[in-house]
Protein backbone atom coordinates (compact mmCIF):
# COMPACT_ATOMS: atom_id res chain seq x y z
CA UNK A 1 0.00 0.00 0.00
CA UNK A 2 1.04 3.96 -1.04
CA UNK A 3 2.85 5.37 1.74
CA UNK A 4 0.45 8.16 1.79
CA UNK A 5 -2.62 6.24 1.48
CA UNK A 6 -1.48 3.86 4.87
CA UNK A 7 -0.64 7.50 6.42
CA UNK A 8 -4.50 8.74 5.49
CA UNK A 9 -5.81 5.12 7.02
CA UNK A 10 -3.80 5.64 9.90
CA UNK A 11 -5.26 9.45 10.39
CA UNK A 12 -8.45 7.94 10.93
CA UNK A 13 -7.44 5.39 13.69
CA UNK A 14 -7.42 2.31 11.14
CA UNK A 15 -5.06 -0.44 11.99
CA UNK A 16 -2.84 -1.54 9.07
CA UNK A 17 -2.47 -5.04 10.02
CA UNK A 18 -6.72 -5.09 9.55
CA UNK A 19 -6.56 -3.69 5.66
CA UNK A 20 -5.95 -6.01 2.48
CA UNK A 21 -4.79 -4.10 -0.65
CA UNK A 22 -6.37 -5.81 -3.92
CA UNK A 23 -4.96 -2.64 -6.52
CA UNK A 24 -6.96 0.36 -5.40
CA UNK A 25 -9.89 -1.21 -3.20
CA UNK A 26 -8.69 -1.99 0.04
CA UNK A 27 -10.88 -4.35 2.76
CA UNK A 28 -10.90 -4.08 6.02
CA UNK A 29 -10.70 -7.16 7.29
CA UNK A 30 -12.87 -7.01 10.18
CA UNK A 31 -15.84 -5.52 9.06
CA UNK A 32 -15.43 -6.35 5.33
CA UNK A 33 -16.06 -2.70 4.33
CA UNK A 34 -13.90 -1.84 1.29
CA UNK A 35 -12.15 1.41 0.77
CA UNK A 36 -11.21 2.89 -2.80
CA UNK A 37 -7.63 4.71 -2.57
CA UNK A 38 -6.06 7.02 -5.03
CA UNK A 39 -2.72 8.38 -5.72
CA UNK A 40 -2.05 11.73 -7.78
CA UNK A 41 0.81 13.28 -8.60
CA UNK A 42 1.13 16.66 -11.16
CA UNK A 43 -1.88 17.79 -13.13
CA UNK A 44 -4.35 15.36 -11.24
CA UNK A 45 -3.32 16.28 -7.69
CA UNK A 46 -5.38 19.53 -7.86
CA UNK A 47 -8.21 17.36 -9.52
CA UNK A 48 -8.06 14.89 -6.46
CA UNK A 49 -8.21 17.45 -3.35
CA UNK A 50 -11.05 18.41 -4.98
CA UNK A 51 -12.97 16.15 -5.65
CA UNK A 52 -11.46 15.33 -1.61
CA UNK A 53 -12.89 18.38 -0.90
CA UNK A 54 -16.26 18.23 -2.99
CA UNK A 55 -17.22 14.50 -0.82
CA UNK A 56 -16.57 16.53 1.72
CA UNK A 57 -19.02 19.16 1.36
CA UNK A 58 -21.47 16.47 -0.08
CA UNK A 59 -21.08 14.64 3.02
CA UNK A 60 -22.43 17.98 5.03
CA UNK A 61 -25.58 18.42 3.24
CA UNK A 62 -26.91 14.90 2.53
CA UNK A 63 -25.70 11.65 4.45
CA UNK A 64 -25.40 8.74 2.02
CA UNK A 65 -25.40 10.58 -1.02
CA UNK A 66 -21.46 10.14 -1.71
CA UNK A 67 -18.92 8.05 -0.52
CA UNK A 68 -17.62 9.55 2.52
CA UNK A 69 -14.08 10.85 2.69
CA UNK A 70 -11.95 8.78 4.89
CA UNK A 71 -8.37 11.02 4.25
CA UNK A 72 -6.30 13.03 1.96
CA UNK A 73 -2.80 13.05 2.75
CA UNK A 74 -0.49 15.21 0.66
CA UNK A 75 3.33 15.40 0.79
CA UNK A 76 5.30 17.92 -1.57
CA UNK A 77 3.42 17.12 -5.36
CA UNK A 78 1.73 14.06 -4.15
CA UNK A 79 -1.04 12.88 -2.63
CA UNK A 80 -3.03 9.98 -1.51
CA UNK A 81 -6.83 9.88 -1.40
CA UNK A 82 -9.42 6.73 0.62
CA UNK A 83 -12.95 7.04 0.39
CA UNK A 84 -15.49 4.35 1.05
CA UNK A 85 -15.58 2.33 -1.68
CA UNK A 86 -19.58 1.76 -3.15
CA UNK A 87 -20.39 -1.07 -5.87
CA UNK A 88 -23.01 0.59 -7.84
CA UNK A 89 -23.34 -2.40 -10.11
CA UNK A 90 -26.95 -3.43 -8.68
CA UNK A 91 -28.70 -0.31 -8.29
CA UNK A 92 -31.62 0.90 -10.25
CA UNK A 93 -35.45 1.26 -10.06
CA UNK A 94 -38.12 4.09 -9.71
CA UNK A 95 -37.64 3.98 -5.55
CA UNK A 96 -33.40 4.16 -6.14
CA UNK A 97 -33.95 7.06 -8.75
CA UNK A 98 -36.60 9.25 -6.76
CA UNK A 99 -34.22 8.79 -3.28
CA UNK A 100 -31.29 10.03 -5.18
CA UNK A 101 -32.90 13.08 -6.28
CA UNK A 102 -34.60 13.71 -2.47
CA UNK A 103 -30.79 13.46 -1.95
CA UNK A 104 -29.48 15.59 -4.70
CA UNK A 105 -31.95 18.22 -3.64
CA UNK A 106 -31.42 18.17 -0.08
CA UNK A 107 -27.43 18.70 -1.60
CA UNK A 108 -27.97 21.54 -2.97
CA UNK A 109 -29.48 23.16 -0.15
CA UNK A 110 -27.32 25.28 2.75
CA UNK A 111 -25.21 23.38 5.17
CA UNK A 112 -24.92 24.33 8.00
CA UNK A 113 -21.51 26.37 9.03
CA UNK A 114 -18.76 24.46 10.42
CA UNK A 115 -15.66 26.12 12.32
CA UNK A 116 -13.02 26.35 10.63
CA UNK A 117 -13.90 24.46 7.05
CA UNK A 118 -12.24 26.44 4.40
CA UNK A 119 -15.18 24.80 1.62
CA UNK A 120 -18.17 25.93 3.71
CA UNK A 121 -21.43 27.81 2.46
CA UNK A 122 -21.03 31.67 1.77
CA UNK A 123 -24.54 32.09 0.81
CA UNK A 124 -23.27 33.11 -2.31
CA UNK A 125 -22.67 30.32 -5.48
CA UNK A 126 -19.59 28.77 -5.77
CA UNK A 127 -16.61 26.28 -4.23
CA UNK A 128 -13.95 27.27 -1.92
CA UNK A 129 -11.55 25.42 -4.07
CA UNK A 130 -11.21 24.68 -7.61
CA UNK A 131 -12.66 21.41 -9.08
CA UNK A 132 -13.02 19.38 -12.11
CA UNK A 133 -15.10 18.35 -14.81
CA UNK A 134 -13.06 15.42 -16.09
CA UNK A 135 -9.02 17.19 -16.60
CA UNK A 136 -10.88 20.31 -17.23
CA UNK A 137 -10.60 22.76 -14.36
CA UNK A 138 -13.73 24.25 -13.36
CA UNK A 139 -14.24 28.34 -12.41
CA UNK A 140 -15.36 27.93 -9.13
CA UNK A 141 -15.21 31.74 -7.85
CA UNK A 142 -17.64 32.87 -5.44
CA UNK A 143 -20.56 35.08 -6.81
CA UNK A 144 -23.88 36.99 -5.25
CA UNK A 145 -25.81 35.59 -8.40
CA UNK A 146 -26.56 32.00 -9.24
CA UNK A 147 -27.40 33.50 -13.04
CA UNK A 148 -24.04 35.25 -13.25
CA UNK A 149 -22.19 32.26 -11.28
CA UNK A 150 -23.77 29.94 -14.13
CA UNK A 151 -23.84 32.48 -17.00
CA UNK A 152 -19.97 33.58 -16.18
CA UNK A 153 -18.21 30.63 -14.08
CA UNK A 154 -19.36 27.87 -15.90
CA UNK A 155 -20.87 28.27 -19.93
CA UNK A 156 -18.46 31.14 -20.07
CA UNK A 157 -15.87 29.91 -18.34
CA UNK A 158 -15.92 27.26 -20.67
CA UNK A 159 -16.43 29.36 -24.20
CA UNK A 160 -12.91 30.78 -22.84
CA UNK A 161 -11.39 27.80 -22.93
CA UNK A 162 -12.13 27.13 -26.25
CA UNK A 163 -10.53 29.92 -27.60
CA UNK A 164 -12.54 30.63 -30.82
CA UNK A 165 -13.00 34.10 -32.03
CA UNK A 166 -15.97 33.52 -33.84
CA UNK A 167 -17.83 31.75 -31.00
CA UNK A 168 -16.54 34.19 -28.06
CA UNK A 169 -17.93 37.12 -30.71
CA UNK A 170 -21.64 34.94 -30.71
CA UNK A 171 -21.11 34.88 -26.95
CA UNK A 172 -20.40 38.25 -26.09
CA UNK A 173 -24.15 38.74 -28.36
CA UNK A 174 -25.57 36.19 -26.26
CA UNK A 175 -24.72 35.67 -22.15
CA UNK A 176 -26.33 38.58 -21.38
CA UNK A 177 -30.05 37.33 -22.88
Amino acid sequence: MHPLVSKAFQSKGFNLSDLQPSGNIVTHIPTSKKYLTRIATGQALPQMKGEAAGLGAMSLTSKNLAPKLIGLEVEGGEGGMVSEYWDLGGKGGGDYQRELARKIAQMHSPPPALEGEEVGYTGKYGFGVPTHCGISELDNTWEESWEVFYRDRRLGDVIKKINDNDLNAEWEKMKNK
